[in-house]
């Protein structure tokens, strides 16, 4: 692959990366349907006039194409054109972004350093640019459509950066492998992005990070006490990474007064409607699943009621029917799975745990949020091919 080549992949990367942010501005989210069609076919008119060797998980296709299948058996039974453009453009995304994709790419070129980067480079001066406009308020929103839509972008740049710290740490405790300044560096960008998670109050992506920190704890816990027998100087690591973790976590909430800020947003908010926790959601959701059918109620089954489904999966349950929403889970936990197998077999990737990190935010953010087209699945998307057919780096 010539560089110019590659170079277009990363501008189309950067437009795709884009597209699903610029759908939570108020003021840019009409760019987002062109940039985002635009991407897709860009990548598949240059895999049309190149000789690409593409490589395909054919369990994941399998259980993608059957999605497809029966989506567009909802969209002819509800007789609904639009239902029928939204599962051509998921199966256009599939191939495109899940197959083609990575086979875009010289072997050399590490695809999830490659989007660590342009996630970061491309979102930190959005965020930087939206405080400069609109200043600091809580709950803030800044240039997107709401205090939830801008959390929901933090915390994937959160998340990325604990998924290079998390590399960092399993690196020290069982490779001896030491990244001290990184580390802190990292822990400071995270603490700053979480307060800003708190300035959005929400409680969608304060869960978020707390679920995928936990994950990670457990898991480093469980590995050191199986590896233990073999080697008490890892359990000692472990031990030391914990007590540095807490004393900076102390240091930072004692000089940043974090402790107030959780008070005053994610805790407030959450007593306020301990009556109903799911602002709403409940009824609409209870609503839904009463009224579920196996191929679904058509695109308009919530607007017509003057409704929305605040999530993804009640979104695909009420439009597309019970047998779609099952088979999608299906993938997406076959997805966890792929991305799994990725930390342990390559152990060199310093970027190792970022497709499963994006991939978590996505399922757990489609719980209370609707994600179709938004950043988590773009990037989602972005990593199937690196995950499921991987020789490792």
């Amino acid at each position: 692959m010539g560089k110019f080549y590659v170079f277009i992949i990363i501008i189309v990367t950067f437009v795709l990366v884009l597209s699903g942010t610029f759908y939570l501005t108020v003021n840019l989210n009409n760019l987002q349907k062109g940039m985002l069609i635009g991407s897709i076919f860009s990548i598949l008119y240059l895999f049309v006039f190149s000789k690409l060797i593409i490589q395909i998980n054919v369990k994941i296709f399998i259980i993608y194409s059957f999605f497809f299948v029966i989506c567009l058996l909802s969209s002819l039974i509800n007789q609904d054109e639009e239902l029928f453009k939204g599962i051509l453009i998921l199966y256009l995304m599939y191939v495109s972004l899940g197959i083609i994709y990575p086979s875009m790419f010289p072997y050399n070129i590490n695809i999830n350093k490659l989007l660590f980067l342009i996630f970061i480079f491309s979102h930190t001066p959005l965020i930087l640019v939206s405080i400069l406009l609109r200043g600091i308020n809580i709950p803030y929103s800044g240039i997107f459509y709401n205090s939830n839509a801008f959390g929901s972008v933090i915390t994937i740049i959160c998340i990325m950066l604990f998924s290079r710290l998390s590399s960092i740490i399993d690196d020290f405790v069982f490779f001896n492998k030491n990244h001290l300044f990184k580390g802190l560096l990292l822990l400071s960008l995270l603490f700053l992005s979480f307060i800003l998670i708190l300035i959005s109050n929400s409680r969608t992506s304060f869960f978020t990070v707390f679920i995928i920190t936990f994950i990670y704890l457990v898991s480093l816990f469980i590995k050191t006490i199986l590896k233990m027998s073999k080697d008490i100087e890892k359990l000692i690591k472990m031990m030391f990474i914990i007590n540095l973790l807490i004393i900076f976590c102390l240091c930072f909430v004692y000089m940043a007064d974090v402790n107030q800020l959780l008070k005053e947003t994610i805790i407030d908010k959450t007593l306020k409607k301990s009556n109903d926790l799911l602002s709403g959601r409940g009824e609409i959701w209870k609503m839904t699943i009463n009224e579920m059918k196996f191929f679904g109620n058509g695109r308009e089954y919530f607007t017509s009621k003057h409704i929305a489904p605040y999530s993804t999966y009640i979104s695909l349950l009420g439009q597309y029917g019970i047998l779609a929403c099952i088979i999608y889970c299906l993938f997406l936990l076959i997805m966890c799975y792929y991305s799994y197998n990725y930390i342990l077999k390559n152990n060199k990737d310093s970027y190792r745990y970022t497709p499963l990190y994006i991939t978590l935010v996505f399922i757990i953010m489609s719980f209370a949020e609707g994600m179709f087209f938004k950043t988590p699945m773009v990037m989602t998307y972005l990593t199937i091919g690196i995950t499921s057919v991987s020789k490792g780096h």
